[in-house]
């Protein structure tokens, strides 16, 4: 069901919610542990992504793609993805991209042992996380 709406958005010329639904189905897959699925199924459409000038549609898609690759212990290009994400968004004006970004970017360094930025990001996430515009 989900394919098929994203080929009938994609046929009426629907950019934008073409990859809103791409970028459901491969959160859905994420969540199954199916990072190169994930990966396979959104990095073929980030230049149509970009084009649509939707902050928080791009800050979402490179979240997604950070994650995928987080999650395949990638941590070079999940930084990469995380930080496009944290560019799009950086008068965090999207505060759950920012909690999903700076999430990432906190795991990224943890993983890479560098806790005084590991710490940094957390506390910028956890500030976000509780903000009384998240919650």
């Amino acid at each position: 069901r989900i394919e098929k709406s994203i080929l009938e958005c994609s046929a009426s010329g629907s950019t934008m919610l073409t990859n809103i639904i791409r970028a459901y189905k491969a959160k859905t897959i994420l969540k199954m542990n199916k990072p190169n699925d994930a990966l396979r199924h959104l990095l073929p459409y980030i230049d149509d992504v970009n084009n649509t000038q939707y902050p928080m549609l791009i800050a979402g898609i490179n979240n997604i793609i950070a994650e995928a690759y987080y999650q395949l212990n990638d941590s070079v290009n999940a930084k990469i993805h995380a930080d496009k994400a944290l560019l799009t968004n950086q008068k965090i004006e999207i505060i759950q991209q920012a909690v999903d970004t700076y999430k990432l970017l906190y795991q990224i360094a943890k993983q890479q042992n560098d806790l005084p930025l590991a710490l940094s990001y957390h506390e910028k996430y956890a500030e976000l996380d509780l903000s009384p515009l998240h919650i």
